[in-house]
Order: C-alpha cells, then structure tokens, then sequence
C-alpha cells in the first residue's frame, strides 16, 4: 500500500517529468544540473521509443543523495545518461560511447527502484565510486587561549647545615618574577654564608625579560639565553636576544608525522583503529576511501589494526604496521632558533662576566616530508665559523636513521665533524647506536671557554623485554678526548618484577683497555603502599671495595602532606645513617634532618616557598609554596572557607578574604578549578561552579565563580480573611514583578531591604499591600510570616 507522502511524491515527479519532456525531447546535449532548494536535477534528452522518463531520488550505497535523477525505462531495464553517473558519484571503468547506458549493462553496479517513495536504490563496488577522499582525525581537544594577570612573586629555596661544632653553612637561591599577558621579566640569583665569612656572596644567576606570542608559537627571549641546537651541536649562555619557536605554547599540538591508515568502504561503515591493542579511533564513515590520521601514541615499530563494520554487519580487518617517532617532523613543519650576544663566562661564580666578541647562531629543522626531516645549524664569531646539515629519515619500518656532516674555520678551528645514528624498537626490542667524530681542528663557540668537542663518542644499546618479563640490557660507550687517555667500557643490566610492589635489578660494567675496572651492583625495591617505598642494595669493585645500602621513606603528595626518609649506608670505612622529615603546606615547605658520618654528626634543614603579589588583590601578599611554573589566585568575593577542587579533587578552602592561592598549574593547559557547591551556605549563589583556568607561562591568572551573598527570606502572605494568598499571584514593588506566590501563600524573596512594602497583585482579582522587616542579621534563608497583606482600594 501506498502512504499519502509516496502518493503525493508520485504525482509531483509525475507533473515534473511531464512538464520537461518535451523540452529536451529534441536537443543534441543534456543541459546542467540545476539546483531547486538544495536538490540538483539531473536532466536530458529523452530516448527515443522509451515509456514516460521516471524522476527519482538517488540512494548511492545506501547514502541518501541530494540528486534527482532522469531514468528512461525501456523493455524492463532503466537507462540514463552516461554523463549523469559521473556527477552522482559513479565512475565507469570503461566510460561508454553510447548516448544513453543501460544500468544493468554495468559490472558491479545492483539497483532496486522504489515505486512507494519515488527512490532509486544503486549499489556499486568501491572502485567505482568517483568521490574525493575522506579524512579522519582521533579526537584532539584545541589548545585554550591563554591569559596572565598583572602580578609579582618571589621564589625562594634555603638550605643550612649545622654541625656539631656549631659550624654552618647557608645557601639561598631567589627567583624574582613580575608578569603581565604575554610579558614575563625575571631575575635569579644564588647567595651563600657561612660561619667562617669566607664565602659570603651573591650571585647573579639569570635575568631576562620574555614574550611569547601563543597563535604564533613565537618566544622572544632578551638577557641571558642558553642557545638552540640540534642533536649534534652545543648550546652556550649568552648574554643577549633569542627568537626561536616554541611548540611549548599549544600542549596538544602534535609535532611528529602522524601515522596515516587508508581504506575503502562501500556502504555506510563504523570503523575502529587500534594502535598494539590499544583503541585510538572510533567513528562513522561514508562509502568511498577514506584515511585516518592518528595521534601516536607509541613509539618505535607498531602494529596498527582498522576494524570495519558495514551497515549490513559485515566485518572486515585491515592489519599495518609503522615506524613512528617524536624526533621527526610532520611535513611541512619547521622549528627554529636564532641567538645573538655575548657568550657567558664563570656561570654561577661570577655576575656579570661576558666576553667582548659578538656571537650568533642559527639552528634550522624542517619536516620535508613525513619520513624526511632536515636539519642544518650555523654560528660563529670574530674568531671563527661553524655550520652544517642533517638529516633523519625512517625507511618503512626498518627504523630512524639520522647524520650529520659540520665544517669549521677559523683561528686554529679548521676541522669537521661528522654524526651517524640509528634507532629501532618494537614490543621491547631496543637497538640504539650513535656515533660522532671530529677531524682536524674542529671547534664551535662553546670552544672558547671550554672543552673542545671531543674526537669520538659512541654508544651502542640493545635491549629486550618488560617489566614484567624482565628485561635485559647490553651497552658500549667509548669516549676520546684530546690530550686524554680513550675510555671504553661495555656493560649488561637486567630487571624484573618479581611480584607486586617488588622489583629486582642488577647492573654489570667493566672498564676496556688499561684499566680494567668492574664494578657490580645489586638491589631489591619495595613499594609498600600508601606511598611507602624501601629498598636494599650492595655492590663490589675490582679493587675489592664494597659497599651496602638500605632506605624506607613515605614521598609527599604533590597536594601536600608530610613525608618521611630513613637512609644507611656501610662501606669498609665508613658508615652512613640520615633520617629526614618533610611537611608540604599550602604556605611553604620546610624539611629537616640529622645525619651521621665518621667525621661527626649534623644537621641540616631547607625552607621553600614564595610571595606573590597580585593586582586583583592590591592589598594582599600571599605565601605559596615554590611556584615553578604557572598558578592561579582563586577569588570567592569575599566569602571564606570555601571549598576549593583541582581536576575534582579537594586542594584547600579561601582565607578569611575569600582568596586561595593555587600552585602547580600546567602553562597552556586547561586546568579545571571548581568549587564544592554542597558545601556552601542557602544564602550564597554562584554564577558557575567551575572554571577551566589556562595560566601563560610562569605566570598568574585570576578565577572567579561569581559568588555572591544574598538576602533571602522565605514569605508566608496570607490575605485580610487569614487564608493563603491565592497561588499565581505577583509580587510586586516599585512596579516590578519580584516573586511568584507559590502553594501555601509561601514566596522566595532575594535581597529586600530591611523595612519594605510590597503590593501583591492578587490572582483571583485586586490587590494587596503588606510591610515587611527583616532581621538585622540572617543566617541562611529566614522564615517569616504569616503576614498578613491588606486590600487596597
């Protein structure tokens, strides 16, 4: 039977086909596709001797179209016009030269027509569907634009030994830092005191002044830098301007190539990607190719699978394997720093020395393609010249292999540089190698106050297994310096975890060449639980020195807490014991402990925190624990002891001001700060409960939920009889509606003033007024009444 909606379909097409025949009965060429409304009709020339052409909508693999379609039925079969499956989607292996087609003529082509709704139902393989490739990504939240306060903090860590000669020794570092949107200025400096006088000083350690642009993953850095570099260069402290790209600004981008999975579907699919067993995709796919770009989450050889389900429940695997890994850039990618200045001289003893000369460099990396990433680095002096190129490549899934080649010139600096490497892992098989030489008299800018590169350095790792299964570790290092005698050791560790909470390891190495020397170590682990650890080592020499080993200590939660640590340690001459303390407050961190050596016993304690200055709170100086990144200063207008959440879990309540400082945010993050709304008062309200908190950069950000304290009693009104005021009826004052009465003559009223009159716009006809006088003080939601409202005139 025909529903309305097919019979009324029916007709139009009917009318449609009829009013457009004999337009195109006679032209030579089919005219475009028109739009009516978002529908594209597909006419042409009628075939001659054919029935009345059919208009019907086409369902292309079970996906619903947005054509309608001319068929022209002749003798059973439908024709169309060839040209006509090529905009519908359809793509002919062998494009005919008749003028109109018949569609059972096509291999793998099925059709069903559905007279009811006026559709034509195609099914073709997917080699035949003519559509642009589909492309898929696993779910990767956006990167929150950042914000930062205008504030100040003060970073400051002491350590001081005490021994039992009343003798100590004090070391104190300060970090200062002041901060405004994307502007941060800091200085860092270390002071010492001792008993004796001799070492008393301070000691300027860094200041500079950073800006950071978030959208354009640009950082500029003014004062002391440390210099980019690559895998086979070395970086230097300068004093002077640094611009270099920082991926740091958006956490969630993804740097590396991302492993691409390709398929095919012919209808209407779900698929599943699953990276070593692990799901990393899951969605709905249309007919034709598709491919789906996953976030990495391993490195090394993988096996990859993609799971496809069909609208009909058929299901299809698809196995892949890759070779992915975070050194590589995605293609088209590029990373970069450029330095300019003075290089750095006596770092942590000296303030302000610099060397005269002027230095630059340059470090380049670029994602060429997925597989290929180019890299090349550039510097020199008024001494000397350096630069070079690199590259690393991956060649299927046979592993990353990388080089390097770097020329220099100059004073005593003619020389080159050369770096080969190799890396392969897969179900924990590891093989690393790397190797890098310098010939002649090769130097770079770090020469000049340091150690020249050395002549050779190589190290060769391999290594297999788990955790579980155990694992086991073969390596070779070899390192010569010029001028100093070659040293070459190879070395072998295995652990393994015997059961839970308890982890075996033993390491081997031993010196090649005149040496000769060994060494063995062995030890057990222990995790007890509730953040308890312990442990017992031993290890031996060649020259028969020994040496054992044993501790306990309970860490500290990153939200505070307190913690403890107990230590011993024997050799053959001599004996070691320290027992420390530790307390993690929202305010400071502060340790302490006594230890015990031959030459005698002592003491010793450490104090960290900071002061931070905020503009949103002019008045206040707050004291935190060590801020080393990014915080928060969480405001609830005043209002105390509110409970105070990060990412859901309790970290403290506000102070009397309605403030609670909050450490250890992550830059450029979203970090969800809430409140416990259970937990508050009737009589406070809150525009949110919680907030997604993204600090810049060693910075601060202030969070509000909008708290607010209102006035709020609940009303009994009744009217001059002594019954309820009439459900429906408004309350009313100075003309505006305040409150709706609801059962029982009961209204919610906020934030009335102490003596008031009200009108109550009565629902069963007239009007009414009543005196309300609240309480001086309230707590929560106050009951009064019955009050009794008295007609008006």
């Amino acid at each position: 039977m025909v529903s309305p909606l097919g019979s009324l379909w029916c007709q139009l097409t009917l009318l449609i086909s009829c009013a457009l025949a004999p337009v195109w009965v006679s032209a030579d060429l089919a005219p475009a596709p028109t739009s009516y409304g978002g529908i594209t009709l597909l006419d042409g020339p009628v075939m001659p001797g054919s029935q009345e052409p059919l208009y019907l909508e086409v369902v292309l693999n079970m996906v619903p179209t947005s054509y309608i379609l001319q068929v022209m039925p002749l003798n059973g079969t439908f024709y169309v016009l060839p040209q006509h499956l090529g905009v519908i989607g359809i793509a002919l292996s062998n494009p005919s030269e008749e003028r109109y087609l018949a569609l059972d003529s096509i291999h793998d082509l099925n059709y069903r027509y559905d007279v009811a709704l006026q559709q034509l139902h195609v099914t073709v393989a997917p080699h035949l569907l003519n559509m642009s490739l589909q492309s898929y990504r696993s779910d990767r939240s956006r990167t929150p634009q950042a914000q930062a306060s205008l504030g100040a903090l003060l970073n400051y860590d002491m350590y001081m030994t005490l021994d039992e000669r009343g003798e100590y020794d004090l070391a104190a570092s300060t970090a200062m830092r002041a901060f405004a949107d994307n502007h941060v200025v800091e200085n860092t400096g270390l002071l010492r005191a001792a008993s004796s006088g001799d070492n008393d000083s301070y000691t300027r350690l860094d200041t500079h002044w950073t800006w950071s642009s978030q959208d354009d993953l640009l950082t500029v850095i003014a004062g002391d830098v440390i210099s980019g570099g690559l895998s086979w260069t070395r970086a230097t402290r300068l004093g002077g301007v640094q611009l270099r790209r920082n991926f740091a600004l958006q956490p969630e981008l993804v740097t590396q190539p991302l492993p691409a999975f390709f398929g095919e579907a012919a209808l209407p699919s779900q698929v599943e990607l699953y990276v070593e067993g692990q799901r990393q995709y899951n969605g709905e796919v249309l007919p034709g190719a598709y491919r789906i770009d996953s976030t990495p989450s391993v490195s090394g050889l993988s096996q990859a699978q993609m799971v496809l389900t069909d609208a009909l429940g058929r299901t299809t695997v698809q196995d892949f394997s890759f070779y992915s890994s975070p050194r590589l850039l995605q293609k088209g990618l590029s990373d970069f720093s450029l330095e300019a200045g003075s290089v750095r001289q006596l770092y942590g003893t000296d303030s302000f020395s610099y060397r005269d000369q002027l230095v630059a460099s340059a470090s380049l990396r670029h994602g060429l393609s997925d597989t290929l990433t180019l890299e090349s680095h550039a510097e020199g002096d008024d001494q000397l010249a350096a630069a070079g190129v690199g590259a690393l490549f991956t060649l299927g899934g046979a592993g990353l292999f990388s080089g390097a080649w770097a020329q220099s010139s100059g004073r005593q600096a003619d020389g080159r540089q050369q770096t080969l490497g190799y890396n392969w892992s897969r179900h924990g098989v590891t093989v690393d190698y790397s190797l890098q030489r310098s010939f002649g008299n090769y130097r770079d800018i770090a020469s000049r106050d340091g150690r020249p590169p050395a002549e050779r350095t190589e190290r060769l790792l391999l290594g297999v297994g788990s955790s579980a299964s155990g694992r086991v570790s073969l390596n070779y290092s070899r390192l010569d310096r010029l001028e100093e005698e070659s040293y070459r050791s190879v070395g072998a560790s295995y652990s393994r975890r015997l059961f839970s909470g308890v982890t075996l390891f033993v390491n081997a190495s031993r010196e090649l060449g005149n040496g000769e020397g060994y060494s063995l170590y062995a030890g057990l682990s222990v995790s007890l639980g509730g953040r308890v650890n312990g442990g017992v080592s031993a290890n031996r020499s060649r020259d028969g020195g020994s040496q054992q080993a044993a501790y306990l200590s309970r860490g500290v939660s990153a939200d505070g807490g307190t913690g403890w640590g107990l230590q011993m340690q024997r050799s053959e001459n001599v004996d070691y014991l320290q027992a420390d303390a530790l307390y993690r407050g929202d305010n400071a961190q502060i340790g302490g402990g006594i230890r015990s050596l031959p030459s005698g016993e002592s003491a010793f304690g450490d104090l960290s925190g900071s002061f931070i200055w905020m503009a949103d709170a002019p008045q206040s100086i707050f004291p935190a624990r060590e801020v080393s990144d990014s915080f928060a200063l969480v405001s609830t207008n005043g209002i105390a002891d509110v409970p105070v959440l990060l990412e859901n879990r309790p970290i403290g309540r506000t102070n009397k001001q309605g403030y609670y400082l909050l450490t250890g945010l992550g830059a450029y993050r979203g970090n969800q700060v809430s409140i416990d709304p259970l937990q508050l008062p009737s009589s406070i309200q809150f525009d949110r409960q919680s907030v997604l908190a993204v600090p810049a950069e060693r910075a601060g950000v202030r969070v509000g939920f909008g708290l607010r304290q209102v006035r709020a009693v609940l009303l009994t009104l009744h009217d001059h009889a002594g019954k309820a005021m009439a459900l429906g009826s408004r309350v009313l004052q100075d003309g505006k509606t305040l409150a709706i009465v609801g059962h029982d003559g009961q209204v919610y009223v906020e934030d009335l003033p102490t003596h008031s009159a009200v009108i109550v716009d009565k629902a069963d006809a007239g009007s009414c007024a009543v005196d309300v006088v609240l309480p001086e003080k309230m707590d929560g939601i106050s009951a009064i009444g019955p009050l009794i409202c008295r007609d008006q005139p």
